[in-house]
């Protein structure tokens, strides 16, 4: 499921500057960087003892254009309910 418009609804109505620790939002905060929809820092991999790896993204907010994205950003789908036929 493609979360980048829910995250950046979500960072959109939060105070900055918020610290993130899911691997796939940091992902998701990643590609909205690199766009230009957020401002947000992010810390160098850590690599614990047991080998996983840890990421933290500092969001500091979200610019201009994220927020053009979210005012423009296309309806989903309608799904059909019912195969009634005429």
């Amino acid at each position: 499921m493609d979360m980048t418009l829910p995250l950046l609804r979500r960072l959109a109505g939060q105070t900055p500057p918020l610290t993130i620790t899911s691997a796939e939002e940091i992902a998701t905060i990643e590609i909205l960087m690199l766009a230009g929809h957020l401002d947000a820092t992010l810390a160098a991999p850590v690599i614990a003892a047991d080998g996983t790896r840890s990421r933290v993204a500092t969001v500091h907010g979200v610019t201009r254009l994220g927020h053009w994205m979210l005012l423009h950003a296309p309806l989903p789908p309608v799904r059909r309910t019912s195969n009634f036929k005429v």
